[in-house]
């Protein structure tokens, strides 16, 4: 598929990491010196690949996206960045189990960029901004590994109302929950998600409360069977 030149290069960057996909997949029958050895070499690959290209996703493309209102994408892509880190770390800690589940999200992810985050990217963002993405992949910005720049206070209400809508029946429910946190993990103090769901969440609810206590306000908008509208606003 044609990508856009401001995304290009972070597109090229999906083929290495669909190469250590498949081998960790393979992993599973090799001895237990060779995944150990494959292990040490993933941490070093992480840490000189997968950890900036997701840094320059976390600096440029996912505020952007969050800025247009693209919240449940922008944080279904942190759920996988988090994810995906602390199966690495995992494996850094010599647990060889995790590398056939490491290689199957990488790929994954990989998939969901190539045919879901980054076509979105191209059709909503404005020309600038993925000028400043492009920018941005070529110079880097480093952070401590594991610490998110969505996670820190950016300042940067650009929705005059600083609602954001986040329809969880357009995600598939495997990653429903996941992307749910991570959307709210990306929210300013003051903003609030707009969440829209076929059924009432209950569960869901119960467990924003163990997680986030009073730093997330939940309102009713609407409950009718079939129709359920909360906002969760951030404090």
């Amino acid at each position: 598929m044609k990508r856009s030149p401001s995304l290009i290069h972070l597109s090229r960057e999906h083929h290495s990491a669909l190469v250590l996909s498949k081998r960790a997949q393979r992993m599973h029958t090799a001895s237990s010196e060779e995944a150990q050895r494959f292990m040490d070499e993933i941490a070093g690959i992480f840490e000189r690949e997968l950890e900036p290209h997701f840094q320059v996703e976390e600096d440029a493309l996912l505020p952007a996206l969050k800025n247009v209102g693209q919240i449940a994408l922008a944080g279904r892509t942190q759920a996988d960045h988090e994810e995906l880190r602390t199966l690495v770390s995992q494996l850094g800690a010599g647990d060889a189990t995790c590398l056939r589940q490491f290689g199957k999200t990488l790929a994954n992810h990989v998939h969901f960029e190539e045919h879901e985050l980054f076509p979105i990217a191209e059709s909503v963002l404005t020309p600038e901004a993925l000028a400043s993405i492009e920018q941005s992949s070529h110079h880097p910005t480093t952070h401590p590994q594991g610490v998110s720049p969505m996670s820190q206070p950016t300042h940067l209400h650009l929705s005059p109302d600083a609602i954001y809508p986040f329809d969880a029946r357009g995600i598939a429910k495997r990653f429903r929950h996941a992307a749910i946190f991570g959307a709210l993990d990306a929210l300013n103090p003051g903003e609030t998600m707009r969440f829209c769901n076929d059924h009432d969440p209950l569960p869901l609810l119960d467990q924003l409360q163990q997680r986030y206590g009073e730093k997330v306000d939940i309102r009713y908008l609407q409950r009718e069977p079939g129709a359920i509208v909360i906002d969760f606003v951030k404090s």
